[in-house]
């Protein structure tokens, strides 16, 4: 039986601090970069207000920079992941995710979920105690608004009459969605440590799964088991992984650490521990990153999504050696040793 290998993504390196004095021509050249080495799909996170809870850095708009990079690539998937739904108007987004699909064509997925950051919530008018709400509503008026000539809705957030989105696309977009087990340490306050019902179920509707960063990979691999007795048919549903990674050159796990660990800190924050990120994020020798994608991908994910920590196209160069054929039973690693 032919062992489909892994694929691999590319988390778009969208992050940075402070006023930009000059254009940055990086993301481009990574997204052409990534389409030349072979990788499945260019990915966008989504965080509309700087924080400093997790991450110590703050994020370009998704769609607009999915804008830029369908423009200079051909065949490359994009898509977001993860942006927050509950925020967001549907016939904003639905207009936004038409037109990147008339730029793009069919290579187009919207990833999300609910977010976690209260005040995102707070300074466009809502509680992130509604959450729940507004993104599943968000999330089944856009697909309305995609896929109808004339929508009608009436819910808790948004309500509106007789509403068109044109031009739209004339095939289904995919919506995966985000959500799972985030450890206290790997979180913030508003997520929990275990996959809830409410999220376990907003997957099930959909096309495909964003297991975000759990803080314990156990807790992921317990997510996906769940996540896969849950779904209809796994066989047509897209199980996705995202991860943050910084690769370094060398099979010595302590000389990969201590060049991951500073690199880490400078997205992440430096507050978190050594163990902390090695538990959380790709992390050790070359041999290690790939032997825990092996695991992955035998226990179900069909596809991971990999952010660089630092920007730079070193880093994107080193992914793409990732690419040639990571499979559940390694059987092409061993063959190209042998």
């Amino acid at each position: 039986m032919t062992v489909e290998p892994l694929e691999i993504d590319l988390w778009l390196p969208t992050f940075g601090t402070g006023a930009v004095n000059e254009p940055d021509r990086l993301i481009c050249d990574a997204a052409r970069l990534a389409e030349s080495l072979g990788f499945g799909g260019l990915w966008t996170i989504d965080h509309p207000l700087a924080g400093a809870e997790i991450h110590d850095v703050s994020w370009l708009e998704p769609l607009t920079v999915l804008s830029a990079a369908a423009a200079v690539t051909d065949r490359i998937r994009l898509g977001t992941a993860i942006l927050v739904a509950g925020i967001r108007h549907p016939i904003w987004l639905a207009k936004q995710i038409a037109t990147l699909a008339v730029i793009a064509g069919d290579r187009v997925t919207l990833g999300a979920a609910s977010g976690w950051y209260d005040k995102e919530y707070e300074s466009l008018g809502a509680s992130i105690r509604q959450r729940r709400t507004l993104t599943d509503e968000c999330l089944e008026a856009t697909r309305q608004l995609l896929e109808g000539p004339s929508v009608t809705f009436h819910g808790t957030g948004w309500s509106f009459e007789d509403v068109s989105i044109a031009p739209r696309p004339g095939w289904r977009i995919p919506f995966y969605i985000g959500g799972g087990s985030r450890l206290p340490d790997a979180g913030s306050e508003n997520d929990v440590a275990q996959l809830s019902p409410s999220v376990l179920n907003r997957i099930t509707r959909y096309e495909g799964w964003l297991a975000p960063c759990a803080g314990n990979e156990q807790a992921t691999l317990d997510d996906l088991a769940q996540v896969q007795a849950a779904v209809d048919d796994p066989a047509s549903f897209g199980f996705a992984h995202v991860q943050w990674v910084h690769l370094v050159d060398t099979d010595d796990r302590e000389r990969a650490l201590d060049e991951q660990i500073p690199a880490f800190r400078q997205t992440m924050g430096s507050w978190h521990s050594r163990e902390h990120l090695q538990r959380t994020y790709l992390t050790g020798s070359m041999s290690d990153i790939r032997a825990r994608l092996r695991e992955l991908h035998a226990a179900g994910f069909d596809h991971v999504i990999l952010g660089p920590v630092v920007r730079n196209l070193d880093q994107i160069e080193l992914l793409g050696g990732l690419l040639t054929g990571i499979t559940s039973d390694g059987r092409e690693d061993r063959e190209r040793a042998s």
